[in-house]
């Protein structure tokens, strides 16, 4: 069973990596010089190990099965995994 501390790391890392994502967006460009952002690299690696805390607290993505009615009823998006890997 996973503890507490995990859970914390987990949802610190939602934080970081959401502060990174807004300020990415703010960017008039994210090339500098030819190269990638440096911000960028941070983002990717707090991802990873995101994905693996989520692994660690037992969450995986959860895909949902579409008939045929739901595709021509416009439902072809996949809705939200209840278990908040969405964060990707």
């Amino acid at each position: 069973m996973p503890n507490g501390k995990s859970l914390d790391d987990t949802v610190k890392n939602m934080l970081y990596i959401a502060s990174l994502d807004n300020y990415l967006m703010g960017l008039k460009s994210l090339v500098r010089k030819g190269k990638p952002h440096p911000v960028l690299a941070i983002r990717i690696q707090l991802s990873a190990h995101l994905r693996e805390n989520l692994k660690t607290l037992g969450l995986r993505r959860v895909s949902k099965a579409l008939t045929v009615t739901d595709v021509l009823n416009g439902h072809d998006e996949t809705p939200a995994s209840p278990n908040a890997e969405g964060i990707q």
